[in-house]
Parts: C-alpha cells; sequence; structure tokens
C-alpha cells in the first residue's frame, strides 16, 4: 500500500487526521510506503498501526523522506535508509524547474513467510517539472540496480502521474515518463495484477 498522506498542518493534516486514523487502521497491507509524512501525522499512524514498525526517513523541512513501515507479524527488517534525488546525492532540485528536493527510502526485508529477502523501495517524485521526473526516475533506476537481482523489489511511490485520467493535461507523455520507464525496466503494475481485463479507474 502507498499513500500520499499530506500530513502538513497547512495541508489540512488537522481536519483530517481522524479520518486518515480510521483508514490506515483497516488496511491490511503488510508494506506501506508514506510521502508527505510529518511528525505530526507519523505519531497518529503510530497509534493506528501498532504491529507495524515504522522507520521514518530523513527531516527536511516539515515533512519526512519517506517513511516506510512493515508488519512485525510478516516481516523483520535487515537494513533501511534514504538518498536524495538529485546528482550531488544532496537535499537539491533535480532539475532548475523543479518544485522543491525529493527523496526515496528503502527497507530491506526478510519475509518470514516465504523464508526470502524482500527489498521495499518508496519515493516521491517532482509534482512540476517533466525533466525532474525523468531525472529522478533514472535515480531510482540506477539505485535499483545495485540491489541483488535475486532480491523481489516493491516499488512505492506518489509520481506524480497519471496513467487513465480524463484530464487531456494528464494524458500527454511525458507525464507517463516514470511509469513507462518503470515498466521498462521490468516492474508489473500491481493494480493490473490484481484486476486482469478490468478497465483502469480514473486516477
Amino acid at each position: 500500500m502507498t499513500a500520499n498522506v499530506a500530513g502538513q498542518e497547512w495541508m489540512g493534516w488537522k481536519e483530517r487526521a481522524s479520518a486518515a486514523r480510521s483508514v490506515l487502521a483497516r488496511a491490511r497491507a503488510h508494506i506501506i510506503g508514506y510521502q508527505e509524512q510529518s511528525p505530526e501525522s507519523l505519531a497518529v499512524f503510530r497509534e493506528a498501526k501498532p504491529g507495524h514498525d515504522f522507520y521514518p526517513g530523513e527531516p527536511f523541512a516539515d515533512i519526512l523522506i519517506q517513511t516506510v513501515s512493515m508488519d512485525w507479524s510478516r516481516f523483520r527488517r535487515l537494513d533501511c535508509g534514504t538518498f536524495w534525488l538529485s546528482t550531488s546525492g544532496k537535499p537539491e532540485k533535480s532539475a532548475p524547474d523543479s518544485c522543491a528536493p525529493r527523496g526515496t527510502s528503502w527497507q530491506l526485508l526478510w519475509d518470514l513467510q516465504a523464508k526470502r529477502r524482500v527489498m521495499h523501495i518508496n519515493s516521491h517524485l517532482d509534482n512540476v517539472s517533466a525533466r525532474g521526473r525523468r531525472a529522478e526516475t533514472l535515480i531510482n533506476l540506477r539505485f535499483i540496480g545495485t540491489v541483488d537481482p535475486e532480491i523481489p523489489i516493491v516499488y512505492t511511490a506518489d509520481s506524480n502521474v497519471s496513467i487513465a485520467s480524463p484530464n487531456e493535461r494528464w494524458r500527454e507523455p511525458d507525464m507517463q515518463e516514470p511509469y513507462t520507464f518503470m515498466q521498462g525496466a521490468g516492474f508489473r503494475d500491481a493494480w493490473v495484477e490484481a484486476h486482469p481485463g478490468e478497465p483502469r479507474p480514473c486516477t
């Protein structure tokens, strides 16, 4: 499961906290990636998911880059970390017209059921710049290339793309690049895999 929780106070977190807690408490996901988590929203989600262990990620301004959690009944965390989506590896914009510095967190897990390692990578791409999203996706793919190919990877993200939106702007090729890049790298769309033959909802 993945969600951009927009946990900042200026994004209306206080008004949404109760509903967000309720939704997350009912969610049955074993692995969760969060974008725009804040210390305040993290505290709420820790209460909602007492069976999950959280890696908060790196603090940046009023958010955490990028929080991940896993269910202790299914996994053990072997390692985790965060890296910045910039050429310097520092919290800098990926392109001159990017909105803000972005980053990716990861957690290497031991699957108690399957008896194998699993890598979870969670990212948040720029919401303004197509050049930024392209550069950030390629940085993520370079990191993925360093992972042992025997380890399955679960990739979650707010990629700021849309595959089935009726809005003309969101149907432009540059708005779908991160999705097509990941497919080209061998990743499969979890929604498509779980709903074979069904029309994709407009997102």
